[in-house]
Protein backbone atom coordinates (compact mmCIF):
# COMPACT_ATOMS: atom_id res chain seq x y z
CA UNK A 1 0.00 0.00 0.00
CA UNK A 2 3.04 2.15 0.81
CA UNK A 3 4.50 1.36 -2.71
CA UNK A 4 1.56 2.64 -4.40
CA UNK A 5 1.15 5.75 -2.22
CA UNK A 6 4.63 6.63 -3.03
CA UNK A 7 4.13 5.78 -6.79
CA UNK A 8 0.93 8.14 -6.71
CA UNK A 9 2.85 11.19 -4.88
CA UNK A 10 5.57 10.79 -7.77
CA UNK A 11 3.34 10.71 -10.64
CA UNK A 12 1.51 13.69 -9.44
CA UNK A 13 4.28 15.34 -8.53
CA UNK A 14 5.31 15.03 -11.99
CA UNK A 15 2.10 16.28 -13.72
CA UNK A 16 2.60 19.58 -11.35
CA UNK A 17 6.03 19.82 -12.42
CA UNK A 18 5.24 19.35 -15.90
CA UNK A 19 1.64 21.91 -15.76
CA UNK A 20 4.31 24.56 -13.98
CA UNK A 21 7.30 24.14 -17.06
CA UNK A 22 3.93 24.76 -19.78
CA UNK A 23 2.64 27.55 -17.88
CA UNK A 24 5.63 29.52 -18.09
CA UNK A 25 6.43 28.73 -21.81
CA UNK A 26 5.80 31.34 -24.22
CA UNK A 27 2.93 30.07 -26.85
CA UNK A 28 2.42 33.15 -29.13
CA UNK A 29 5.40 31.88 -30.80
CA UNK A 30 3.80 29.69 -32.47
CA UNK A 31 0.80 32.32 -33.31
CA UNK A 32 1.69 32.72 -37.17
CA UNK A 33 -0.61 35.45 -38.90
CA UNK A 34 0.11 34.28 -42.36
CA UNK A 35 -1.95 31.27 -41.82
CA UNK A 36 -4.59 31.20 -44.85
CA UNK A 37 -2.70 34.09 -46.49
CA UNK A 38 -2.96 32.28 -49.36
CA UNK A 39 -6.44 31.18 -50.33
CA UNK A 40 -7.66 28.84 -52.65
CA UNK A 41 -11.39 29.23 -53.50
CA UNK A 42 -12.25 32.09 -50.93
CA UNK A 43 -10.71 35.52 -50.65
CA UNK A 44 -7.91 35.23 -48.69
CA UNK A 45 -6.89 36.44 -45.16
CA UNK A 46 -4.09 39.30 -44.37
CA UNK A 47 -1.90 39.30 -41.28
CA UNK A 48 -3.53 41.97 -38.72
CA UNK A 49 -1.22 43.80 -36.28
CA UNK A 50 -2.96 44.61 -33.71
CA UNK A 51 -3.57 44.37 -29.60
CA UNK A 52 -6.48 41.65 -28.57
CA UNK A 53 -9.77 43.35 -28.76
CA UNK A 54 -8.05 46.93 -29.54
CA UNK A 55 -9.00 49.57 -32.02
CA UNK A 56 -5.56 50.25 -33.75
CA UNK A 57 -5.01 47.81 -36.66
CA UNK A 58 -2.49 47.46 -39.25
CA UNK A 59 -2.30 45.57 -42.40
CA UNK A 60 0.58 46.03 -45.75
CA UNK A 61 -1.14 47.06 -48.44
CA UNK A 62 -0.79 44.63 -50.98
CA UNK A 63 -1.98 42.68 -53.96
CA UNK A 64 -1.79 39.14 -51.40
CA UNK A 65 1.27 37.00 -50.03
CA UNK A 66 2.83 36.14 -53.18
CA UNK A 67 3.12 40.01 -54.02
CA UNK A 68 6.84 40.86 -53.23
CA UNK A 69 5.74 44.58 -54.05
CA UNK A 70 4.05 46.81 -51.32
CA UNK A 71 2.18 50.04 -51.69
CA UNK A 72 2.25 51.85 -48.65
CA UNK A 73 1.23 50.78 -44.80
CA UNK A 74 -1.94 52.58 -43.45
CA UNK A 75 -1.56 54.18 -39.74
CA UNK A 76 -4.73 52.76 -38.98
CA UNK A 77 -7.12 50.22 -40.74
CA UNK A 78 -10.92 51.07 -39.55
CA UNK A 79 -12.76 47.88 -41.29
CA UNK A 80 -12.29 44.38 -42.17
CA UNK A 81 -10.93 43.88 -45.63
CA UNK A 82 -9.97 47.70 -46.11
CA UNK A 83 -6.88 48.94 -47.19
CA UNK A 84 -6.48 51.28 -44.27
CA UNK A 85 -6.62 55.08 -43.91
CA UNK A 86 -3.35 57.65 -43.87
CA UNK A 87 -1.24 55.41 -46.23
CA UNK A 88 2.64 55.53 -45.86
CA UNK A 89 5.54 54.59 -47.79
CA UNK A 90 9.13 55.32 -47.65
CA UNK A 91 11.87 56.75 -50.30
CA UNK A 92 15.06 58.15 -50.76
CA UNK A 93 16.34 61.27 -53.05
CA UNK A 94 13.72 63.94 -54.51
CA UNK A 95 9.92 63.19 -54.15
CA UNK A 96 8.48 63.91 -57.21
CA UNK A 97 4.42 62.62 -58.74
CA UNK A 98 6.49 59.15 -59.81
CA UNK A 99 7.43 58.93 -55.73
CA UNK A 100 4.09 58.45 -54.69
CA UNK A 101 3.14 56.01 -57.55
CA UNK A 102 6.16 54.00 -56.98
CA UNK A 103 5.25 50.71 -55.04
CA UNK A 104 8.02 49.41 -52.66
CA UNK A 105 10.00 45.48 -52.99
CA UNK A 106 10.48 43.63 -50.30
CA UNK A 107 11.67 39.88 -49.56
CA UNK A 108 10.33 37.52 -47.31
CA UNK A 109 12.50 35.74 -46.22
CA UNK A 110 13.67 38.96 -44.29
CA UNK A 111 10.38 39.87 -43.22
CA UNK A 112 9.28 39.40 -39.11
CA UNK A 113 5.42 38.84 -39.25
CA UNK A 114 3.61 38.57 -35.41
CA UNK A 115 0.77 40.02 -34.28
CA UNK A 116 2.67 42.58 -32.21
CA UNK A 117 5.50 43.14 -34.45
CA UNK A 118 6.07 43.27 -38.19
CA UNK A 119 9.25 44.39 -39.85
CA UNK A 120 10.18 44.07 -43.28
CA UNK A 121 12.93 45.02 -45.65
CA UNK A 122 12.91 47.00 -48.84
CA UNK A 123 15.47 45.64 -51.43
CA UNK A 124 16.00 48.60 -54.02
CA UNK A 125 16.64 51.25 -51.47
CA UNK A 126 18.18 49.48 -48.46
CA UNK A 127 15.73 50.46 -45.79
CA UNK A 128 14.07 48.41 -43.06
CA UNK A 129 10.44 49.27 -41.95
CA UNK A 130 9.58 48.13 -38.82
CA UNK A 131 5.77 48.40 -36.65
CA UNK A 132 4.54 47.57 -33.37
CA UNK A 133 0.95 48.59 -32.10
CA UNK A 134 -0.61 50.07 -28.88
CA UNK A 135 -4.03 49.87 -27.84
CA UNK A 136 -4.86 53.35 -29.95
CA UNK A 137 -1.85 54.29 -30.77
CA UNK A 138 1.37 51.96 -32.43
CA UNK A 139 4.95 53.08 -33.68
CA UNK A 140 6.90 53.00 -36.83
CA UNK A 141 10.33 52.51 -36.69
CA UNK A 142 12.71 53.79 -40.36
CA UNK A 143 16.40 52.34 -40.66
CA UNK A 144 17.45 54.50 -43.37
CA UNK A 145 20.68 54.13 -45.09
CA UNK A 146 23.16 56.58 -45.74
CA UNK A 147 21.27 59.44 -48.36
CA UNK A 148 21.17 62.84 -49.44
CA UNK A 149 17.72 62.48 -48.61
CA UNK A 150 15.16 60.32 -46.63
CA UNK A 151 11.55 60.87 -46.59
CA UNK A 152 8.22 59.50 -45.15
CA UNK A 153 5.24 59.91 -47.12
CA UNK A 154 1.88 60.21 -45.73
CA UNK A 155 -1.35 60.35 -48.28
CA UNK A 156 -5.21 60.27 -47.71
CA UNK A 157 -8.57 60.83 -49.85
CA UNK A 158 -9.31 64.14 -51.26
CA UNK A 159 -11.23 65.11 -47.42
CA UNK A 160 -7.69 64.24 -45.61
CA UNK A 161 -6.66 67.59 -43.83
CA UNK A 162 -3.36 68.14 -42.58
CA UNK A 163 -3.03 70.83 -40.12
CA UNK A 164 0.13 72.65 -40.08
CA UNK A 165 3.08 70.96 -38.68
CA UNK A 166 4.61 72.44 -35.62
CA UNK A 167 8.09 71.13 -34.90
CA UNK A 168 8.46 67.78 -34.52
CA UNK A 169 4.72 66.86 -34.56
CA UNK A 170 1.71 66.79 -36.72
CA UNK A 171 -1.81 66.24 -36.90
CA UNK A 172 -4.20 64.25 -39.20
CA UNK A 173 -8.21 64.29 -39.72
CA UNK A 174 -9.43 61.64 -42.62
CA UNK A 175 -13.36 61.55 -43.72
CA UNK A 176 -14.70 58.08 -44.23
CA UNK A 177 -18.20 57.22 -45.48
CA UNK A 178 -19.70 53.87 -45.09
CA UNK A 179 -23.38 52.41 -45.94
CA UNK A 180 -25.13 50.94 -43.48
CA UNK A 181 -27.23 47.97 -44.67
CA UNK A 182 -31.02 47.16 -43.66
CA UNK A 183 -34.53 47.74 -45.46
CA UNK A 184 -32.86 51.04 -46.47
CA UNK A 185 -29.05 51.46 -46.84
CA UNK A 186 -28.28 54.71 -46.12
CA UNK A 187 -24.30 56.40 -46.48
CA UNK A 188 -23.23 57.70 -43.84
CA UNK A 189 -19.47 59.23 -42.50
CA UNK A 190 -17.48 59.67 -39.52
CA UNK A 191 -14.20 61.50 -38.94
CA UNK A 192 -10.85 60.14 -37.82
CA UNK A 193 -7.88 61.84 -36.32
CA UNK A 194 -4.52 61.27 -35.87
CA UNK A 195 -1.75 62.99 -33.50
CA UNK A 196 1.96 62.11 -34.73
CA UNK A 197 5.95 62.74 -33.61
CA UNK A 198 8.99 62.50 -35.20
CA UNK A 199 11.50 61.15 -32.75
CA UNK A 200 14.84 59.43 -33.23
CA UNK A 201 15.60 56.08 -31.21
CA UNK A 202 16.20 57.75 -28.04
CA UNK A 203 12.83 59.61 -28.36
CA UNK A 204 14.52 63.14 -28.98
CA UNK A 205 12.98 65.58 -31.79
CA UNK A 206 15.60 65.21 -35.24
CA UNK A 207 17.46 68.19 -35.85
CA UNK A 208 17.45 67.58 -39.67
CA UNK A 209 13.75 66.88 -40.32
CA UNK A 210 11.67 69.15 -42.24
CA UNK A 211 7.71 68.22 -42.39
CA UNK A 212 5.70 70.00 -44.84
CA UNK A 213 2.12 69.37 -46.10
CA UNK A 214 0.38 70.19 -48.83
CA UNK A 215 -3.63 69.40 -49.64
CA UNK A 216 -4.09 65.66 -48.54
CA UNK A 217 -0.11 64.60 -48.39
CA UNK A 218 2.23 65.04 -45.61
CA UNK A 219 6.19 64.82 -46.30
CA UNK A 220 9.30 64.15 -43.58
CA UNK A 221 12.19 64.73 -44.94
CA UNK A 222 15.56 63.94 -43.23
CA UNK A 223 18.36 66.34 -44.69
CA UNK A 224 21.52 64.36 -43.29
CA UNK A 225 23.48 62.38 -45.41
CA UNK A 226 24.32 59.73 -42.87
CA UNK A 227 22.48 56.56 -41.70
CA UNK A 228 19.94 57.22 -39.71
CA UNK A 229 17.02 55.85 -37.74
CA UNK A 230 13.58 57.77 -37.87
CA UNK A 231 10.81 56.96 -35.55
CA UNK A 232 6.83 57.88 -36.21
CA UNK A 233 4.62 57.49 -32.96
CA UNK A 234 1.32 58.19 -33.23
CA UNK A 235 -2.08 57.78 -31.76
CA UNK A 236 -6.16 57.64 -33.34
CA UNK A 237 -9.19 58.49 -32.10
CA UNK A 238 -12.93 58.68 -33.29
CA UNK A 239 -13.68 61.96 -30.98
CA UNK A 240 -10.88 64.65 -31.67
CA UNK A 241 -7.62 65.76 -32.28
CA UNK A 242 -7.41 66.70 -28.18
CA UNK A 243 -8.52 62.51 -27.98
CA UNK A 244 -5.62 61.37 -29.94
CA UNK A 245 -3.14 63.64 -27.84
CA UNK A 246 -4.63 62.31 -24.94
CA UNK A 247 -4.29 58.77 -26.14
CA UNK A 248 -0.69 59.66 -27.52
CA UNK A 249 0.24 60.92 -23.59
CA UNK A 250 -1.37 57.91 -22.10
CA UNK A 251 0.43 54.70 -24.26
CA UNK A 252 3.33 56.39 -26.14
CA UNK A 253 4.92 59.26 -24.07
CA UNK A 254 8.39 58.10 -23.05
CA UNK A 255 8.21 55.14 -24.28
CA UNK A 256 10.60 53.84 -26.88
CA UNK A 257 10.12 50.78 -30.30
CA UNK A 258 11.28 48.48 -28.03
CA UNK A 259 9.39 48.76 -25.11
CA UNK A 260 6.02 48.79 -26.91
CA UNK A 261 7.09 46.15 -28.68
Amino acid sequence: MKRYSAILLLTGSMLISTQLMASKKDFTQYVDPNIGYVSQLLVPTYPTFSLPNQMLRMIPVKADYIADQLTAWPLLVEAHRQKGLMQMKVSLGEVNNETWKRKMTIDHDLEIVRPWLYSTFLVKDNIKVSFTPSKKSAVYKIDFPASTAKNILISGSDQMLVQKPEGNSFTLEETISYLVRGIIPTERTMKVYCYAEVTDEQGAAHQTIRISAKNNKLVITSASSAKETVVLKYAVSYISTNQAKKNFAMEMAGQGFDAIA
